[in-house]
């Protein structure tokens, strides 16, 4: 997966990124939300502009680094209900490699 990763796949990821950025600020009800998000968990409302620049920063080798790094590491699971229907974890780990 970590190589598959395309430019332009990534491209098309931080076009939908923004547009879902931009639409959320049509609605009212959202922009308040987001406020409040913000405000409760970083203490700040962050400029729009921050948003972009973050959005727009993103590039293919970096996509491919997070995801090489998470491959690396072993997967974790929580379960709620019935595990009966769950495979064992050591299968489920053995197909991330």
């Amino acid at each position: 997966m970590a190589r598959g990763v395309t430019d332009a796949d990534v491209a098309r990821a931080k076009r939908q990124a923004l547009a879902t950025v931009y639409q959320a600020l049509e609605v009212p009800q959202i922009v308040c939300e987001d406020i409040g998000r913000q405000v409760l968990t970083l203490g700040q409302r962050m400029e729009l502009a921050t948003f972009v620049d973050a959005i727009n920063a993103v590039d293919t080798a970096g996509v491919q680094a997070f995801f090489k790094a998470m491959l690396a590491t072993k997967p974790s699971a929580s379960l709620l209900g019935d595990q009966s229907v769950m495979p064992k974890f050591d299968r489920v780990a053995e197909r991330f490699g």
